[in-house]
C-alpha cells in the first residue's frame, strides 16, 4: 500500500513540474531567438545580456549558445571573455564536429587578436609584468 501511494505521489509530482519545465524551455528558446535577432542587428550589448542569462542557468549547456556568446563578446571587443565562452562551448559535451571546429577556430582568432592588441608597434614584443609576485606590477609597455 505504501509503495502504491509512493508511486502515485511521484507520478503526481512529475506531472506538477512538467508544465513548468515546458514553460522554461519555451522561455529559453524565445530568449535565445531574441538574442540572435539583436546580434544580427549589431546590438551586441543587448545580445550579450540575453546570452549570458541563458548561459548562467543550470539547465543550458549548449555549444551553440556558447559559440554565439563568444561571437558577441568578440564583436564587442572583449577577447578574453570571448575565449572563455568558446572554451565553455568545447566543454559542453557536443558531438557536432562542425561546432567544435568553429569553437576551436574562433579561440585561435580571438587569441591572435588579443596577442596583436598587446604587442608594441615599435618593438614588436608583448607587454609583460616584470614582477608578477609583488604587490605592484611594473608594466613594460602601456597600451593606449
Amino acid at each position: 500500500m505504501k509503495t502504491i501511494l509512493g508511486a502515485m505521489a511521484a507520478a503526481l509530482s512529475m506531472l506538477a513540474f512538467t508544465p513548468s519545465a515546458l514553460a522554461d524551455q519555451t522561455n529559453q528558446q524565445e530568449t535565445f531567438e531574441a538574442a540572435n535577432r539583436h546580434y544580427a542587428a549589431g546590438e551586441y550589448q543587448i545580445a550579450l545580456r540575453l546570452y549570458e542569462r541563458l548561459a548562467d542557468t543550470e539547465q543550458v549547456h549548449n555549444a551553440i549558445l556558447f559559440l554565439n556568446l563568444g561571437n558577441a563578446y568578440y564583436r564587442d571587443g572583449s577577447m578574453g571573455r570571448a575565449i572563455h565562452a568558446y572554451r565553455r562551448g568545447t566543454r559542453s559535451g557536443t558531438q557536432d564536429v562542425r561546432v567544435l571546429e568553429s569553437l576551436e577556430q574562433n579561440i585561435e582568432v580571438a587569441r591572435a587578436q588579443l596577442s596583436d592588441r598587446y604587442r608594441s608597434a615599435s618593438e614588436n614584443r608583448q607587454f609583460i609584468f616584470e614582477d608578477a609576485t609583488g604587490m605592484l606590477y611594473t608594466v613594460t609597455h602601456i597600451i593606449e
